[in-house]
């Protein structure tokens, strides 16, 4: 049963959302993942994928996300970014590792999170280290990152 057909979880998300569904009474069961940036299957899959295609445990793995204006730097995206990279290269052994944000539009008037994935290749570079990039988000992000960087 999809709830997003009869127009219940678009017009309302988070907490509120959750309640207006729950007081429904619904027959079929509704669950919310509020949060799963450190969910032990989501880090799972991650070191699953890490370890199978590129593990080299003297390489560099530089982890990249979208990276926000700096007025959101306390939001909890940021913070929740920065965990599961931590998470994750724990969890797979990785002892070299960073996060670089992406994204960030050309000529902005305010300042975004940084460090940004170019500047930190660059620093990298200077080691002569393999360098492994992993778009920590979604997956449809991974295409967008690599285009950027190409540029």
């Amino acid at each position: 049963m999809s709830l997003s057909g009869n127009g219940i979880v678009s017009r309302y998300s988070g907490k509120s959302g959750e309640l207006i569904i729950k007081n429904r009474f619904l027959s079929t069961p509704v669950d919310f993942i509020h949060s799963w940036y450190k969910e032990p299957l989501f880090i799972e899959s991650w070191v699953k994928q890490i370890l199978s295609d590129s593990f080299d445990e003297r390489a560099f793995y530089l982890f990249s996300a979208h990276s926000l204006p700096l007025r959101y730097a306390d939001e909890p995206y940021r913070r929740q970014i920065e965990e599961t990279v931590e998470r994750v290269a724990a969890s797979a052994g990785i002892r070299n590792h960073a996060l670089g944000w992406q994204s960030i539009p050309e000529r902005q008037p305010e300042p975004w999170i940084t460090p940004i994935v170019e500047d930190k290749i660059d620093f990298i570079a200077t080691s002569d280290a393999v360098v492994i990039l992993s778009m920590i988000l979604w997956r449809s992000h991974s295409l967008e990152g690599c285009l950027l960087i190409q540029k």
